[in-house]
């Protein structure tokens, strides 16, 4: 909740926490309220699908540059959202999806990723993706 006083942070890194429902939840209102966010870290913090409230937040920041979702182990149900947030953004530079068990859902972000052409560095290593999904 402290963070929730601060607007205009650039770079919030919050990764290796393992956070509860309820820190996820403050975690949205921090970033709603900071609009100007560059940076977002949450890599090993096994999300899975709680990850969607703070994709939902995610829609609001244009600025968004660099978002680490690395670890997460996020369920389908959270990749409409992260579909959202790469459409809402066209600033985003590099997308961490590593190690996610993204699988066949993986089509829908590779489908949003074609309307980003700021995209310098895409990581979606070990999502036991099929070759199919690569080749659409």
């Amino acid at each position: 909740q402290a963070l929730q006083s601060i607007s205009s942070l650039k770079v919030l890194n919050l990764n290796d926490n393992m956070m509860s429902a309820s820190v996820v939840e403050d975690l949205a209102g921090v970033i709603k309220s900071n609009s100007a966010l560059e940076q977002l870290g949450l890599s090993n913090n096994n999300l899975k699908s709680s990850a969607s409230v703070i994709l939902q937040a995610l829609q609001s920041v244009s600025s968004l540059k660099l978002l680490n979702l690395n670890n997460n182990m996020m369920s389908a149900s959270v990749v409409e959202d992260l579909a959202g947030v790469i459409k809402s953004n066209n600033c985003l530079e590099e997308l961490h999806l590593s190690n996610n068990n993204l699988k066949s859902c993986a089509s829908v972000i590779l489908q949003a990723l074609q309307s980003i052409s700021s995209l310098k560095v895409l990581n979606l290593n070990n999502n036991m993706m099929s070759a199919s999904i690569v080749e659409d």
